[in-house]
Formats: structure tokens, C-alpha cells, sequence
């Protein structure tokens, strides 16, 4: 991502992971955009974790659930079972919006975390 001119930052709940929130904060304050894996970086698949639901909060951003599929792919060996588009394969994008935290009206992050999975498990075609 970095040859593309994106900045990475890597950590996880158990890995640098206050430093990481704070520096994604400072980003978003910045008027960059900040995109997270809402399964973590080792799983388990298709599980929201809390960590991009913190950073939106506190951000007070939008949080964007993006999937992608294509039918022409290639399947990674890895835990999440990564696919990537085959050269000059079709890909179809879904995008659901919600403008900020408030707008979910969630009781916890806990409640919050289940009903975004729900909502991206409904736009993710499976394979």
C-alpha cells in the first residue's frame, strides 16, 4: 500500500494497539481517510472486532462497510482465505454508509460489533 502513497500503520488488540488508535486519530484529524480489517489481523473470519468500532467513536467518522467479490480469483492460503481478481476480471463492489456511531443507536460496542457484522455479511457474496 505504501508504493501507492498510503500510509500503514500496524497493530492489533494484543500488538501496539494504543499506539496505532492514537496515530489513526491523529490521521483522521488530518482529514485522511483510515481504512481497518474489522476481523483483525489473524481472525477469526468474518468476526467484527472492536478495534475499528473505537476509532470510529472516537474519530467521530463515518464508518464504511465495503465488500468486494469477483468470479475470477485466486484464493490465498491464508486464515481469511484472501481472494484476488484475476487480470481484467470484473469486480462488483457494495458499499453500506453509516455517517457516524450515533447513527447505529447501539447500547454497547458489543451490540454494535454484531449488528455491522450482520450488515457486512449481508453485501459479502460468498464463494
Amino acid at each position: 500500500y505504501e508504493w501507492e502513497g498510503m500510509h500503514v500503520e500496524r497493530g492489533s488488540t494484543s500488538r501496539r494497539g494504543l499506539h496505532v488508535l492514537r496515530s489513526l486519530i491523529k490521521l483522521q484529524a488530518k482529514g485522511k481517510d483510515v481504512v481497518l480489517s474489522p476481523d483483525g489481523p489473524s481472525g477469526p473470519l468474518h468476526t467484527f472486532r472492536g478495534g475499528s468500532l473505537l476509532l470510529a467513536r472516537k474519530a467521530k467518522t463515518p464508518i464504511v462497510l465495503l465488500s468486494a467479490h469477483s468470479r475470477s480469483t485466486f484464493r490465498l492460503k491464508t486464515w481469511d482465505k484472501h481472494l484476488v481478481p484475476l487480470p481484467f476480471s470484473k469486480v462488483e463492489v457494495r458499499i453500506t454508509v453509516l455517517e457516524s456511531y450515533e447513527e447505529g443507536h447501539w447500547d454497547s460496542d458489543e451490540s454494535a460489533a454484531l449488528d455491522l457484522q450482520q450488515r457486512l455479511l449481508s453485501i459479502t457474496e460468498q464463494s
